[in-house]
């Protein structure tokens, strides 16, 4: 069962199934009572804040295939989510114990009570049952801290991150620190409080991290010469999409960036490359001709970086749903250009999307 930690706050959904379940929830009223430590917050009855329907689990797969064989995808839905306007947070210096939920519904027909129970876990609790061995286990993590955040475990994966020197110089793993660092202000605090504790190596990377995040008390006590070295070091702006050299790594901090927070910006502006099919054709027909270019223009960059967004588009959204439910709002945004709808279409289909490992295989 997913648990809550100090500082982050949390919505309510109720899920209802059959005819008319839309309907039934637009007119529906939810009032929630929340008990932790003893004390109970009570939130009035609200109608939902927005309804959303519920696919099963494969079924993004299952329409990008029909789509791509031009057939239109059936409604998958068999169950919709209303989720409460209503939020509420752990303060940031809760104790461990049990979140006490109930909420009453109220449609036209009947009132439902219904309840339930969150574990509430401090950052040296949550501690206690996970830890990180190696890289492999904090970059896969990382790529998937956006579906059940634990602000607790930024500490200890920043301590590997630290202490490798590729880890600790991919702009891509940096960002995700600064992403998430500044969601999670709690996490933000206990790592100030305990740098001057940490290991050089851990106290440095942490201080750039907490100063880009905006927290710029981690140099109350710096000298000049410090904190000027510090607002020197420049980041990488992740949603600059010139197309210069460092587009490519700019995207990779794009999604470091959404897996840290969820943030759908990542979603479509890469989204937004696939506009970029010229470069790219402009590009292949270079290669056929056997010119070599003298030098990496931006037409060049905008073709690399249009099958690279096509490639990780595709890839990431058949494994996250939340990706997948980001790339169906742009393809049907009507802030959307054609040209981007089109390349959407036919995602799954395009060879610039998919990448040849024939040479991995043989090996």
């Amino acid at each position: 069962m997913p648990s809550v930690e100090p500082g982050q706050c949390v919505r309510f959904g109720i899920f209802a199934t059959g005819d008319g379940r839309d309907a039934l929830l637009e007119k529906s009223t939810f009032a929630i009572d929340i008990t932790s430590a003893g004390t109970t917050k009570r939130f009035p009855a609200e109608s939902p804040a927005a309804i959303k329907k519920i696919k099963p689990e494969g079924a993004d797969f299952g329409a990008q295939a029909l789509s791509a064989a031009g057939i239109a995808a059936p409604n998958m839905s068999m169950a919709s989510l209303a989720v409460s306007k209503t939020r509420w947070c752990a303060p940031s210096d809760s104790a461990s114990g049990p979140i006490a939920v109930s909420i009453r519904v109220s449609d036209p027909q009947k009132l439902t009570a219904l309840s339930r129970t969150v574990p509430l876990q401090t950052f040296a609790d949550a501690r206690k049952k996970k830890s990180f061995h190696n890289m492999g286990e904090v970059a896969g993590w990382m790529q998937n801290y956006h579906r059940a955040p634990a602000p607790s475990m930024l500490l200890p994966a920043l301590r590997l991150v630290s202490m490798d020197e590729q880890a600790n110089n991919s702009w891509n793993m940096l960002q995700f620190f600064v992403a998430a660092l500044r969601d999670s202000p709690v996490a933000a605090h206990e790592l100030l409080q305990r740098l001057p504790q940490e290991a050089l190596q851990v106290r440095t990377i942490g201080e750039v991290l907490l100063v880009k995040a905006g927290y710029d008390e981690a140099l109350a006590d710096a000298s000049a010469e410090k904190k000027q070295t510090i607002s020197e070091f420049k980041f990488p702006e992740p949603f600059n999409l010139t197309a210069d050299q460092d587009l490519a790594t700019r995207m990779d901090m794009m999604w470091s960036t959404l897996f840290a927070t969820g943030d759908p910006r990542a979603v479509s502006s890469i989204a937004s490359m696939l506009a970029w099919r010229p470069d790219y054709e402009a590009f292949l027909e270079m290669q056929k001709s056997g010119k070599r270019p003298t030098e990496i223009t931006e037409s060049i960059m905008r073709a690399v970086c249009y099958g690279a967004a096509g490639w990780s588009l595709n890839s990431l959204s058949r494994n996250d749903a939340l990706i997948a439910d980001y790339l169906d709002a742009v393809a049907a945004s009507p802030e959307t250009p054609a040209e981007v709808k089109s390349e959407l279409a036919k995602l799954s289909t395009n060879p610039a999307f998919h990448r040849d490992d024939s040479a991995t295989k043989k090996k």
